[in-house]
């Protein structure tokens, strides 16, 4: 049976160590254990043979989701009990988050 085939390039294994804050040989663990349950692959670089790019696979995209279903599930079950005002103050928030950690542009 051939390997899942790749939906799109995402990163490399140094982008998920330094965005999990884990050194480079857990990271290499991890995604040699998404790879052997197939919901990555690895491709060649098409910037720099000399680098891979992890892919997710169908399989990869459809954990994904169901993991992200399952989180705005919770996520609406724990803010049910919550009036508006609250959510309001929730919202404000979490544009202020949103807007510190926004990569600055260019001028």
């Amino acid at each position: 049976m051939p390997p899942p085939r790749p939906q799109r390039a995402w990163g490399s294994v140094s982008a998920v160590a330094a965005l999990l804050g884990v050194t480079l040989p857990t990271a290499s663990a991890m995604v040699d254990r998404l790879v052997k349950a197939g919901a990555v692959a690895l491709a060649t670089a098409t910037a720099d043979r000399r680098r891979s790019e992890l892919q997710l696979t169908a399989s990869g995209r459809a954990q994904l989701q169901q993991i992200r279903r399952g989180a705005r599930g919770e996520f609406a079950r724990m803010l049910a009990g919550c009036n508006s005002d609250e959510l309001q103050a929730l919202q404000t928030g979490l544009s202020v988050l949103q807007r510190s950690f926004r990569p600055a542009t260019a001028a």
